[in-house]
């Protein structure tokens, strides 16, 4: 699928990733390679009620192999731990969303589906969940945002793409914040006024959101190229 390698390839720009440009697709979608990269792009801060070494623990469970059977108790053993895996990373997933600024928004994603049995639906949700938090609500959002210049063409129209897509969704509880870089909770005025008269003379919040994102965009890329030419 050639988002998920466009996906691949971007974050493996990242510094110090847990993402290799040649890692296939089956590797990228398997609970080690997800928890890794959950822990990687939140900052290693879960703030689950487990603890991290239990957390560790669990993720070194053995994991399921071979075809599902009943008469087979490792493999229903490897089953439930795959189950319990999934709970956790649903956890992590919730919490880092709820600790964020888009606090309210619920990722609409069956790990279940996309673990097991790589429903092409769900793989495409959870590329479109990627862009979202490695271009907004990650501490690695800025690196984000500066290494889609580095990729080819066609990886790079692909990611943009879901990006302008997820700034089209209805959002009604959030919208920039034109004094600051990022996004921020601010209630929407319910006035007519604004929208009836004079239009033409302001612009919509999804054009606000472009205009900064381009912003800053160039402002890392400047960064980048400065810091490059420091004499050493």
């Amino acid at each position: 699928m050639k988002l998920v390698q466009a996906l691949i390839h971007w974050i493996s720009e990242f510094p110090a990733s847990v993402i290799q440009a040649d890692c296939t697709i089956v590797e990228f979608l398997s609970i080690p390679m997800i928890y890794k990269l959950f822990r990687y792009l939140f900052n290693q801060d879960f703030n689950i009620s487990i603890c991290d070494d239990e957390i560790e623990e669990i993720f070194k469970m053995p994991i399921i192999t071979t075809v599902y059977s009943i008469s087979d108790h490792s493999n229903l053993l490897g089953l439930h731990n795959v189950i319990g895996q999934i709970h956790i990373l649903e956890m992590i997933l919730v919490n880092h969303f709820k600790n964020s600024l888009l606090k309210d928004f619920k990722p609409e994603l069956n790990l279940y589906k996309l673990i097991l049995f790589h429903d092409g639906e769900e793989v495409e949700k959870y590329c479109e969940l990627l862009v979202e938090i490695c271009t907004k609500t990650s501490k690695l959002s800025t690196v984000g945002l500066t290494t889609l210049e580095f990729l080819t063409d066609e990886d790079k129209i692909m990611l943009e793409d879901i990006i302008y897509k997820r700034r089209q969704l209805p959002n009604n509880n959030y919208q920039v914040n034109s004094e600051t870089e990022d996004y921020e909770v601010i209630p929407r005025q319910q006035t007519t006024e604004s929208s009836s008269t004079n239009s033409s003379n302001y612009i919509n919040s999804d054009e606000l959101r472009l205009l900064r994102w381009e912003n800053k965009l160039f402002q890392s890329v400047i960064y980048q190229l400065g810091m490059s030419r420091k004499p050493n």
